[in-house]
């Protein structure tokens, strides 16, 4: 197990690794693609989109954008896409387009030009756009940006309404300098296909000290009507040391420029480990409908953190009703492991932390959004966070910003992806509050293939690369999007065709290469699900829909709602990063309001005893403590053909029974043994059993613990 520190600002700054621990990620065994019958019992039936729509499924409107290269796209908490329903109008920002091809005419030239930044909008769906540059600072280079459309909430007019862009920034001689911040009003930018100055600010972090509150990757941008709010994690120009939030204030008429400023109320402090790694991610925000409530999510460990709150990243949120004039601390040091035990049923535990806290084998949820995680807030005022959970390396306060990574240094989340293993495999969840001090949670659907990871040793021949060689990383992009009202909402992800193998050494796994866009909706009056739509990749340039994002706000269609989407594709068709790449409207991810059909199975009657996750409805297995068995081992070797062994320790001298069930709770073969005080060997024969997934349990007294095998012959 290799122990690799993750930092969501990765291009910024260098990603540590060290050794701590020999622990192997488990290799699964790889199947075709199905959906077990497990996985629709939890998530409804998929209704795959097969036909293949008109125009490739795309609509490319006319070089509808392009930019030098592919790097803009690699961070997905950026949000460069939004749709502002009061006036119909979507808008996508973007670094300067490759000038031979821009229909905007008076360009600057010259090595500056890099990070000027574009907005690109449409007002029909995507068939036909305008542009502006607004950004054009030749010192300050703009990268990664997020644009939103700001605009009172209900107004009509676009006249009223301004682009507002902000994001990192770069400059010569180099090194990252702090945030540009850059708006232009819409009237004067769309129809005009010409360059229009706006007001334009850049902070620089280069001259000050962590005591000035310096602001650095400003990525998570929202506009609540006029208002604009960014997250950043502020730096010192060498170290991060906190998490802020940047509120933009439009001025009294829609010509005068913002006032950037940072929010009063401290988000924080984090705990920071003995290596000065600061324990917190950079904040998301989402509002309501009606601009009153909003939330503020930052993952991390907050200093203050007590008990269970202190072992792993984990939401922590802050609330406002009065529009984001004040924030309150809320959902405190909530128990995730004793209020949610369902959502480490498919975690392999940590790193040994018994030096220190004299547990073993113990599973922490970590909030790292490793395959994309996005917030939003629907009509009743309640959050929706929704991202997937994976394990912590170590629960001990120096691992916090670690994650699993088998030896072979491929990122895979401590998880294998066995095919027909419904555990084996990241679940997507929606995660709800209302401030009150608890969670709920929804299973929307789960991730059959593995996200796409820089330093994969075994490059996918499918994949895009960042300087023809090594693979371009790039996840599922789990998010999140409403309706205008709030009264929907909307998942979306890229999976990969699992029958895409790719073969080690060092590991053999299912890549997602040729990614699909998955997508289902969420009724909130009804608390129902549509099935799981699915836009195949044979729709899309060169086969997936690369580094995709999605709208926050979805559009409606008059029978339903359309999902706003834009994904990348190469202009010279290499996949090569470094080259220019082209921006391609998707106009056709929809859901009709009479397809909310299916009803919600929880799976919170879901039982997990280290790892081992259990149905108690299906199965009819419950986990009984006891006071007898003390430990059993996972049987060894699993997945195994033959034979495996079993260890108990018993604290007393007592009769074991082990039963073998199937997956629908049918005990298919028993033992029964003399047991000893102390440890104990049992052999499962497979010689009778078939291939496939089983449990088995182990009796002694008033003691009963299961665990879950494979065979394989």
């Amino acid at each position: 197990m290799k122990k690799s520190l993750l930092l969501s600002t990765a291009l910024l700054v260098g990603v540590g690794a060290f050794a701590q621990s020999n622990r192997q990620a488990r290799i699964g065994v790889l199947y075709p693609k199905v959906r077990p019958a497990a996985i629709d019992a939890v998530e409804g039936t998929s209704t795959q989109k097969t036909v293949k729509p008109n125009v490739n499924g795309v609509q490319t409107s006319n070089l509808f954008g392009n930019s030098r290269n592919g790097f803009g796209t690699l961070v997905e908490v950026t949000n460069p896409l939004h749709y502002n329903a009061d006036l119909n109008m979507l808008a996508f920002t973007q670094r300067l387009p490759v000038l031979s091809s821009w229909p905007v005419t008076g360009l600057p030239t010259g090595s500056g030009v890099s990070g000027y930044q574009v907005t690109m909008a449409s007002t029909d769906n995507g068939q036909t756009w305008d542009g502006v540059c607004y950004y054009s600072n030749a010192t300050y280079w703009g990268r990664y940006p997020s644009g939103v459309i700001a605009n009172p909430i209900g107004n009509t007019n676009s006249a009223l309404a301004k682009f507002v862009a902000t994001g990192p920034c770069t400059g010569s001689p180099g090194g990252w300098w702090g945030n540009f911040f850059a708006s232009v009003p819409v009237d004067s930018a769309v129809g005009t296909n010409n360059v229009v100055g706006g007001d334009e600010q850049a902070m620089d972090i280069t001259n000050q000290n962590a005591a000035t509150l310096t602001y650095f990757s400003s990525y998570n941008t929202v506009a609540n009507g006029s208002t604009v709010w960014t997250g950043v994690r502020k730096s010192n120009g060498t170290d991060f040391y906190g998490s802020a939030v940047i509120k933009g204030t439009p001025g009294a008429t829609v010509n005068d420029p913002y006032t950037w400023t940072q929010d009063s109320v401290t988000f924080g402090p984090f705990a920071v480990n003995t290596g000065g790694d600061y324990a917190a991610s950079e904040p998301k925000i989402a509002f309501s409908p009606d601009g009153q409530t909003g939330y503020i999510v930052i993952n991390g460990v907050l200093a203050s953190a007590t008990g269970e709150a202190t072992k792993s990243l984990q939401p922590n949120v802050w609330k406002s009703t009065d529009a984001g004039a004040n924030w309150s601390l809320v959902n405190q040091n909530y128990n995730w492991r004793l209020n949610h035990p369902e959502i480490l049923c498919n975690l392999i535990p940590t790193a040994d932390d018994s030096s220190w806290t004299g547990l073993t084998n113990e599973s922490y949820p970590a909030f790292f959004d490793a395959h994309g995680g996005s917030i939003t807030v629907d009509n009743n005022g309640k959050l929706h966070y929704v991202t997937t959970v994976v394990p912590a390396y170590s629960s001990h306060p120096d691992s916090l910003f670690y994650l699993y990574a088998s030896t072979d240094n491929v990122l895979d989340w401590g998880f294998s992806y066995t095919q027909n293993d419904d555990l084996d495999k990241p679940w997507i969840y929606d995660f709800t509050t209302n401030g009150n001090g608890t969670w709920d949670q929804k299973l929307v659907g789960k991730l059959y293939t593995r996200s796409i990871k820089d330093d994969d040793l075994v490059p996918d021949p499918a994949a895009w690369t960042t300087d023809g060689t090594a693979p371009m990383d790039y996840s599922n992009r789990v998010r999140v999007s409403r309706s205008n009202d709030g009264t929907k909402l909307f998942y979306s992800w890229t999976d990969g065709d699992t029958t895409n193998i790719i073969a080690g050494p060092p590991a053999t796994y299912h890549a997602n290469t040729y990614p699909n866009v998955e997508y289902k909706g969420y009724d909130v009056a009804s608390d129902m699900f549509s099935p799981t739509k699915e836009m195949s990749a044979f729709d899309a340039a060169e086969g997936g829909y690369y580094n995709h994002y999605t709208s926050p706000i979805v559009m409606p269609t008059g029978t339903g709602y359309r999902i706003p989407a834009v994904y990348i594709s190469s202009q010279d068709g290499n996949l090569n990063a470094t080259n220019a790449i082209d921006y391609n409207y998707i106009s056709d991810l929809e859901i009709a309001n009479t397809e909310y059909t299916e009803t919600i199975v929880s799976n919170t009657n879901l039982v997990s005893d280290q790892n081992i996750c259990v149905d108690v409805n299906t199965v009819g297995i419950k986990q009984v403590a006891g006071t007898l068995i003390s430990g059993v081992s996972q049987n060894f070797p699993n997945p195994f053909s033959a034979s495996s062994t079993v260890k108990v320790n018993l604290n007393k001298s007592e009769n074991i029974t082990l039963n073998v069930m199937n997956n629908i709770g049918q005990v298919v073969a028993t033992q029964t043994v003399k047991g000893n005080a102390g440890s104990n060997e049992l052999t499962i024969d497979a010689a009778n059993l078939s291939n496939g997934i089983y449990f088995y349990s182990v009796i002694a007294g008033d003691s009963k613990v299961t665990r879950k095998m494979t065979i394989v012959k």
